[in-house]
C-alpha cells in the first residue's frame, strides 16, 4: 500500500479506474473475438459469452410472450434462471448491438463494486485501492463468464452506504434489485435491524418497493412467467457440493451427503449469522457485519461457482479496509496469514499458474478456494460483536 502514498488521490483514482476499465474490456473483447464453440450433442454452436446471450434473449422472449424458462438450444445452452423483472431490466443491454451490450454489461459489473466501496470509505482512497487489487482475479472470472455477480455485490454495497446515511427507501430499492437478480440478496435486509429507529421508516417503504418492482411484469400482463419461475426453482435441485462451506466440510471431515443435511447446515449458519443482532454494539460495527453477510451468501450456497466468489472477496476487502481504517490489526499475524491463504488458494487456485493436477487438488479435493473465505467470515463475524470504535462511515451518516 505504500506505493500509493507518493501520488495524489486524484491520480490514484484515475489509475485504478483505468486498471478496472481494462479488466472489464479485456474479457469482453477476447470473448467477442473467439470462434463459436460447437456442441456435438445438440448440434448447435454457441458463443464464449453465453450467459450474456441468455440475459439478452430473455428480454426478447419476455417481449414476445414466450416462456422465459423454456430451453432455446438454437440460441444458447442452459436455461434462464433469473426473475422476470431481471429480464425486463436488461432492456438497455438487449436493445443495442451485442458487442456494445456485452462491453457495457461487463463495465457495469466491474466498476460498480469499486465505486460502491469508495462511497463507504471516502477518506481512505489509497488503502481501498490497494486492497481492491485482491478482487481483480474474481472480477475477471465473473467477466469472462459474463456473470451478474459484480452487479449484485455492487448494489448491496451501495445499499450499505445508504443504510448508514439513513436513506431507507433507496437502500430498500438496491437490496430488492439485487434480490431480483440473486435471491440471496434479500438477506441484506438484516442490516436494517441494526437501527431501532428504522422500523418506523423502512418497513412500509421496503414493502412498497418490493411490490412495485416485483409487480412490473404483472402490469404488463406477464404473470404466467412467475408460475414458470417457481416451477424452475422447485426442479432446480442438485446433490453436488461446489465451492461452499458444505463442500469444504465434506472434503475435510465428511458429511452433508443429503439435501436434508444441507438444509440443517444452512439453518445453523443463519442462526450463527444472526447472533450479532442480539448485541447493541453491533450497531457501531455495521461494516464488518455487512462484510460477513457478503461472505455468508456465497459460503452457504451449496451450488456456489467460482464466478460468484467476487461477492465473497468483496466482503473480504470491505472487512480489510475497515480494520485498516481503525488501525485495528490486533491480530495482524493471523490476518496476514489469512491474506496469503486467500491469494494462494481462493484467487490463484483456479488459474493456470498451478499445474492441472495441483489445481484440481487445491480447488476441488482440498477446497482451498473456499477455506480462506471461511476464515475471513469468522473473523468479520467476531469483529462485528467485539468492543471497539464506531465505524467511520457510520459516524458520517
Amino acid at each position: 500500500m505504500r506505493v500509493f502514498e507518493n501520488i495524489s488521490r486524484g491520480r490514484a483514482i484515475s489509475l485504478f479506474l483505468l486498471v478496472y476499465l481494462i479488466v472489464a474490456l479485456y474479457p469482453s473483447l477476447r470473448n467477442l473475438s473467439l470462434p463459436l464453440k460447437g456442441d456435438l450433442v445438440q448440434g448447435f454452436a454457441y458463443t464464449e459469452y453465453n450467459n450474456f446471450i441468455i440475459f439478452k434473449q430473455s428480454f426478447w422472449h419476455l417481449m414476445r410472450g414466450l416462456d422465459l424458462y423454456a430451453a432455446y438450444p438454437a440460441e444458447h445452452y442452459d436455461l434462464y434462471k433469473y426473475t422476470p423483472v431481471f429480464a425486463l431490466l436488461f432492456a438497455p443491454f438487449a436493445l443495442v448491438p451485442t458487442g456494445l451490450g456485452l462491453l457495457a454489461w461487463n463495465i457495469l459489473n466491474v466498476l460498480l463494486p469499486l465505486w460502491a466501496l469508495s462511497r463507504i470509505f471516502p477518506a481512505k482512497g489509497r488503502v481501498l485501492m490497494a486492497l481492491s487489487l485482491l478482487v481483480i482475479p474474481e472480477v475477471l472470472t465473473s467477466a469472462f463468464n459474463s456473470q451478474s455477480n459484480g452487479l449484485v455485490v455492487g448494489l448491496l454495497v451501495v445499499a450499505l452506504g445508504d443504510i448508514q446515511r439513513e436513506k431507507w427507501t433507496s437502500a430498500a430499492v438496491f437490496i430488492t434489485l439485487s434480490a431480483l437478480i440473486k435471491l440471496f440478496g434479500v438477506l441484506f435486509f438484516a442490516l436494517f435491524l441494526l437501527r431501532p429507529d428504522a422500523w418506523k421508516n423502512w418497513l412500509w417503504r421496503a414493502m412498497l418497493v418490493v411490490v412495485l418492482l416485483v409487480g412490473m411484469p404483472l402490469l404488463l400482463g406477464l404473470s404466467g412467467h412467475y408460475a414458470s419461475y417457481l416451477d424452475l426453482l422447485q426442479r432446480d435441485h442438485s446433490s453436488e457440493l461446489k465451492h461452499s462451506i458444505f463442500g469444504w466440510i465434506q472434503a475435510w471431515f465428511g458429511g452433508f451427503e443429503t439435501p436434508t443435511h444441507r438444509t440443517w447446515g444452512l439453518f445453523a449458519g443463519l442462526i450463527i449469522q444472526a447472533i450479532p443482532l442480539l448485541f447493541k454494539r453491533v450497531q457501531a460495527r455495521i461494516v464488518p457485519y455487512a462484510a460477513s453477510w457478503l461472505m455468508f451468501m456465497v459460503l452457504f450456497n451449496h451450488m456456489a461457482e467460482s464466478a460468484s466468489f467476487v461477492i465473497a472477496v468483496m466482503g473480504v476487502v470491505l472487512y480489510l479496509v475497515d480494520i485498516a481504517r481503525e488501525k485495528a490489526w490486533h491480530w495482524s499475524g493471523l490476518i496476514s496469514a489469512f491474506i496469503v491463504l486467500l491469494v494462494l488458494g481462493t484467487l490463484l487456485g483456479p488459474t493456470d499458474l498451478y499445474p492441472s493436477v495441483l489445481r484440481e487438488f487445491i480447488v476441488f479435493k482440498a477446497q482451498l478456494k473456499t477455506f480462506p473465505v471461511v476464515l475471513f467470515w469468522l473473523a468479520a463475524w467476531w469483529d462485528s460483536i467485539k468492543k471497539g470504535p464506531q465505524s467511520e462511515a457510520f459516524s458520517q451518516a
